[in-house]
C-alpha cells in the first residue's frame, strides 16, 4: 500500500501546491469526520436507507 509509505507531511505540502488554503483543508476535515461520525452512528443504530441505494434516488432532487 503506497499510502502507507509516503508521510502525512506530503499529501499536506501537495495539497497546499495546489492552492488549497487551510481553512479549506480543516474544513474538509470537518466535513470528512462529520460524514464518518453520522455513518457510525446510523449504523450502530441499525438503519436502513429508505430507498434502493443501488438505484441512486431517494434524495431531495429526485
Amino acid at each position: 500500500m503506497e499510502i502507507v509509505r509516503i508521510p502525512a507531511d506530503f499529501h499536506l505540502r501537495e495539497a497546499r501546491r495546489l492552492g488549497l488554503t487551510e481553512a479549506a483543508l480543516t474544513e474538509a476535515i470537518e466535513v470528512v469526520q462529520c460524514f464518518n461520525g453520522l455513518t457510525k452512528i446510523a449504523d450502530a443504530l441499525g438503519l436502513e436507507p429508505d430507498f434502493d441505494p443501488m438505484k441512486g434516488g431517494g434524495g431531495a432532487r429526485d
